[in-house]
């Protein structure tokens, strides 16, 4: 559509009181997204909106988030595949707490529960990747739930250093965390010593994976660090990390002063080995 048929598209939905406006495709360029949100101001009606496949970058994205709270109504919004970078999608998390009605983002039900908070568990596991999103979108949302989550799975999300440097501060926040899965992140010895500080402070956490995340002996350096003062672990694991023998006699310090640990890297014989009454 061109810009003045986008808007008059979006006008006409606006005086009809259409309850989903579907836009995929539709979207290209500045006046494009300017003739967008001048009609969105017109559609308090519309529960459902569907921007996926436009091109709108980060600053299309930014004029978008400002218009996303003359949507009250807004039950499911989806803007995959349309070239948000983290300043983007960092602006439209900042929206996403006003629309109190919003149940789905990216084609993603679990939203719901993340933005309403007192969640016990957070199963998102390849969610970030599936649904195209940030890490920054379940990172404003984490500390609704930070006094009651005991289950993070945030595994397959391919967070790498950025998603780490987003999710860092809230994940040191869940003080009753017990289980927390970052497996197959591509963390990284950056990510690493972003998370590890944060790492610290889940005094609670009995169950942890870093498995698969080219972590390298630098990587295994900085969370060895903390790893050892996680009294309360019963499980780690860290296979597949590119580590070397620097990094597991750092890995090994580390497990060696964990009283409690009962499964190292998968194997549930660790418990006997480490009391001498291994066969």
């Amino acid at each position: 559509l061109t810009p003045t048929e986008l808007a008059s598209v979006v006008a006409q939905a606006g005086r009809r009181g259409d309850s989903w406006l579907a836009l995929s495709e539709n979207i290209s360029g500045d006046s494009a997204v300017r003739a967008l949100v001048v009609g969105l101001r017109c559609c308090p009606s519309v529960t459902g909106l569907d921007l996926s496949n436009n091109g709108f970058a980060d600053q299309g994205a930014t004029s978008v988030s400002e218009v996303l709270g003359a949507l009250p109504a807004l039950t499911s919004l989806d803007l995959r595949r349309s070239s948000l970078g983290a300043s983007g999608w960092a602006a439209i998390s900042q929206a996403l707490p006003g629309l109190g009605s919003l149940a789905t983002l990216n084609g993603w039900p679990g939203f719901r529960g993340l933005r309403a908070g007192g969640l016990l568990s957070l199963g998102a596991g390849g969610v970030l990747v599936e649904h195209a999103f940030s890490s920054s979108v379940v990172a404003a949302m984490l500390s609704r739930s930070a006094a009651t989550l005991t289950t993070v799975d945030l595994s397959d999300n391919n967070l790498r250093q950025q998603g780490c440097r987003e999710l860092a501060q809230p994940l040191g926040g869940l003080a009753s965390l017990t289980r927390l899965d970052l497996g197959n992140n591509s963390i990284g010895p950056e990510g690493a010593a972003l998370l590890a500080p944060s790492l610290a402070r889940l005094v609670a956490l009995t169950w942890l994976n870093l498995s698969d995340n080219g972590l390298g002996d630098q990587g295994a350096t900085n969370l060895s660090e903390v790893l050892g003062g996680m009294a309360c672990l019963t499980s780690v694991d860290v296979r597949r990390n590119v580590i070397r023998t620097s990094g597991w006699m750092a890995v090994a310090h580390a497990v060696s002063r964990l009283e409690s640990l009962a499964e190292f890297n998968g194997w549930s014989g660790y418990a006997a080995l480490r009391a001498g009454s291994a066969v």
